[in-house]
């Protein structure tokens, strides 16, 4: 189609409430907004949740290696993180795009976590999505909420986890 597409990674991050937030939310339905600060709030318990996730164990030196290079990823802007806040986000969806003049995009869209469960442990079920008109509406879907007002960038503060641990 003769797009041309700047190489890095876009990754999406949706959050999902704990039974307790549900539960507050249910009970107050006024108290299900958004603004700067609950923004920053979350933003910094993410944070906090995924370096906990990462202290658990020894490092190998090849999760070392990993995520050296990922720290650098993250600082050249190879690799560009954000969360989106909108509303709960449990979609899957993967896009890449090759040179190939039949599939210049390709989509993957299933079930699969990127969490060590979803990608070890459970039966998951995914699909690709070759058809080039389906794929591009699963992009614009992307870029609608990766371009939404409520979808905050978090580059730098994955850069600092990397640093703590």
């Amino acid at each position: 189609n003769g797009k041309t597409y700047t190489r890095y990674c876009r990754l999406l991050v949706g959050m999902t409430k704990n039974p307790f937030d549900t539960l507050i939310d249910e009970l107050n339905p006024d108290g299900n907004y958004i603004d700067n600060e609950k923004a920053a709030k979350i933003k910094r318990k993410l944070a906090e949740e995924f370096k906990k996730q990462l202290e658990i164990g020894v490092p190998t030196d090849d999760d070392e290696r990993t995520i050296k290079y990922l720290v650098n990823q993250l600082k050249n802007g190879r690799v560009v993180v954000k969360l989106f806040l909108e509303y709960q986000l449990h979609a899957k969806l993967y896009l890449s795009y090759t040179s190939d003049s039949l599939t210049n995009q390709v989509a993957l869209l299933g079930s699969s976590n990127f969490t060590f469960s979803g990608l070890k442990n459970q039966g998951e079920l995914n699909v690709d999505v070759l058809e080039q008109d389906a794929a591009d509406k699963l992009a614009k879907w992307f870029d609608k909420r990766w371009n939404s007002r409520w979808c905050i960038d978090i580059t730098k503060e994955f850069i600092k986890i990397f640093f703590i641990i």
